[in-house]
């Protein structure tokens, strides 16, 4: 199967299993560019068959401006499908959005 096929799979079982909805064609213009879409949320899934994936700064900012643009959270998803990964998946958020959410700062507060 071809490396888009794959990646078509991977985002429509993502959102399907999370309640969002893939964005078709994602990647292919500059307005879309994240892969899958929640109420409150835009996600960029990326994959690999290896045990490691780089990263770039740029598809991250890219994420943010979207994901602000839409008064969204930007969600980064990595999954990792080869032979001994167990098929992890891992989310990525940006520190300053965790810090603004409600729970983090009830929770801080409550330490002090």
């Amino acid at each position: 199967m071809s490396v888009r096929k794959d990646s078509d799979r991977l985002e429509k079982t993502i959102a399907k299993r999370l309640g969002g909805q893939r964005v078709p064609g994602s990647g292919c213009t500059r307005t879309r560019n994240q892969d899958v879409r929640f109420e409150g949320a835009l996600m960029q899934v990326k994959s690999t068959s290896k045990e490691s994936i780089g990263i770039k700064l740029a598809d991250l900012r890219q994420l943010v401006t979207d994901s602000m643009n839409a008064d969204k959270a930007p969600i980064f998803l990595i999954t990792f499908t080869g032979p001994g990964t167990h098929n992890d998946e891992w989310v990525c958020l940006p520190l300053w959005w965790i810090e603004g959410q409600v729970w983090w700062n009830n929770k801080i507060n409550r330490q002090r």
